[in-house]
């Protein structure tokens, strides 16, 4: 039950994350996705959408730490940083 409420929190992080990322509102979509991503730091699309997000709000050095701690994540799961 835990990890079902779990997922469902962080897709919902990610639905909202798209929806105002969509609407231009970067800083809002970068709000939803730390916040999906303290949820579950596994959710790959939830990185990608922050990072996208800071990138496109202008904040290249946020955006190139985000790309880094997906990064550091991939590496704990012993994938390969590259192929994410």
């Amino acid at each position: 039950m835990r990890e079902s409420c779990r997922s469902a929190a962080a897709e919902a992080a990610q639905w909202l994350a798209e929806l105002r990322l969509g609407r231009g509102d970067t800083a809002g979509a970068a709000q939803a996705a730390a916040s999906g991503i303290r949820i579950d730091r596994y959710h790959d699309p939830l990185w990608r959408l922050l990072a996208s997000a800071r990138e496109q709000a202008g904040d290249h050095v946020a955006a190139s730490r985000a790309r880094a701690e997906y990064a550091q994540v991939l590496a704990e799961l012993g994938l390969d940083p590259a192929a994410g």
